[in-house]
């Protein structure tokens, strides 16, 4: 049975919007000429069969990691958390601001930077304390708070430290696009299946 993955833009529809939605082929029939999954959205689309993106070739997987993984690629300059991010989405269909799930990914990730800190795709900027992975707005599950220096901390309240940067093992709270937000960043890909 083949199977493809398939992302459709979001759909604005009148006060509400339908947000990306992925669909899966169950069965051979569902699968167009190509292999790939053909979908309809109501009466607002015709079929779809568009290709799986793939990652882009300078990408690299970390250090260990089995065949499959997500790929790497830290971005040639330092920039604020926002243009880092806007950096990362811009290069392919499925690439992002790297968002470690667990302590290994996140020792992989700084390898890949070189240099500490560096952002990270979580942050809280729609919700003040509610800290979500910036690639699919899901609650991060892995927050490895620096909590000797009382992280997550947002001096002054409000539009402060929403964005948040990493060293090798530690998360820390940091203004988003003022003061020292000038920070190296690595763009995480999920390869097609």
């Amino acid at each position: 049975m083949r199977a493809a993955w398939l992302m459709l833009p979001s759909l604005a529809l009148g006060a509400g919007c339908l947000r990306s939605t992925e669909f899966r082929c169950m069965t051979n029939e569902q699968c167009g000429p190509t292999g790939t999954c053909q979908q309809t959205v109501g009466a607002f689309a015709p079929p779809i069969d568009a290709p799986a993106v793939a990652c882009p070739a300078d990408f690299a997987p970390l250090n260990g990691a089995p065949a499959g993984s997500h790929v790497y690629k830290r971005l040639p300059t330092n920039a604020n958390w926002a243009t880092q991010h806007d950096a990362c989405t811009a290069l392919a269909g499925k690439t992002y601001l790297a968002v470690p799930d667990d302590a290994a990914e996140l020792t992989g990730i700084a390898g890949v930077a070189q240099v500490t800190p560096f952002w990270v795709g979580v942050d809280d900027r729609a919700t003040e304390g509610t800290y979500v992975r910036s690639n699919d707005l899901m609650p991060a599950t892995f927050k490895p708070w620096d909590a000797a220096n009382g992280e997550p901390d947002n001096p002054g309240g409000g539009g402060g430290q929403d964005c948040v940067a990493s060293t090798a093992t530690l998360f820390s709270t940091e203004d988003c696009t003022g003061g020292a937000a000038s920070r190296p960043a690595v763009c995480e890909c999920e390869p097609p299946p």
